[in-house]
């Protein structure tokens, strides 16, 4: 590890979408632009021709994001940083729950490396990390260029799933073997993150599923469940429909 970042310190890693907040980002960011400008609701339309390429698994996670983004097409970089800074503004003072805060909140006094590791695009999801006082943030890299292309690339890939842990080896803050680590905690709902999870000595599983708990059982496994939203995969999916496009 990075002594000089470290120094005795005890590494605190969280998901975001489904652990700091019960919403995805993603989803929550496109209604957020599509209520301010009800035009891009319409170039929604090639996301969903491609999603049965995603059903047959032809298509991966990151293809499926690059496509989705293309709601932003020809926004000025001026105009998405100015959204995303008020999106991140929202976000971090309204929508995390209250005990994933103090959490945050108490490793932050306890001087423990708090870093938020994030598949979101990170034009908005550095912001909101800036915002919660995270010491750093890993999330996907988008590039934007002057005005945002239709289809916009990855430089970094997908940051998800064994992506996260070879960052973090990267910048020295995990060991090459990674498992079981004794000073550092992880936070996620999801089991994308389990590379993440088997990384660290203390697992913190947010409103899990039956099969994630039983992979990581075990005593330094603990559970938070929060209220959701939503009741049941029908009522999240319409209102995740309803959100998408901005129409609450």
């Amino acid at each position: 590890m990075d002594e000089n970042r470290m120094e005795g310190r005890r590494l605190a890693l969280f998901d975001m979408d489904g652990t700091l907040l019960a919403w995805d980002t993603q989803v929550l960011f496109a209604g957020y632009v599509c209520r301010r400008f009800p035009w891009r609701r319409l170039l929604f339309l090639p996301f969903f021709c491609c999603l049965p390429l995603a059903a047959l698994r032809l298509w991966g996670d990151g293809r499926m994001k690059r496509i989705f983004l293309g709601y932003l097409w020809r926004m000025p970089r001026t105009k998405l940083e100015e959204l995303a800074m008020a999106f991140a503004d929202e976000v971090a003072g309204t929508l995390i729950y209250p005990e994933m805060k103090k959490r945050l909140d108490a490793h932050r006094m306890h001087g423990d490396l708090c870093i938020m590791a994030t598949a979101s695009p990170g034009f908005y999801a550095d912001a909101i990390a800036v915002r919660l006082g995270f010491d750093d943030v890993l999330s996907t890299s988008i590039e934007i260029g002057e005005r945002v292309p239709f289809f916009p690339s990855m430089p970094g890939g997908n940051n998800k799933g064994e992506r996260k842990v070879e960052r973090l080896r990267a910048m020295k803050l995990l060991s090459e073997d990674c498992v079981d680590e004794e000073d550092v905690f992880a936070y996620s709902d999801s089991s994308a993150d389990l590379p993440m999870l088997l990384a660290a000595k203390w697992k913190i599983l947010v409103n899990p599923s039956p099969r994630l708990c039983s992979r990581l059982g075990g005593e330094r496994v603990k559970v938070l469940e929060f209220p959701l939203p939503w009741r049941g995969k029908a009522e999240k999916m319409w209102k995740f429909a309803v959100e998408m496009f901005g129409l609450r």
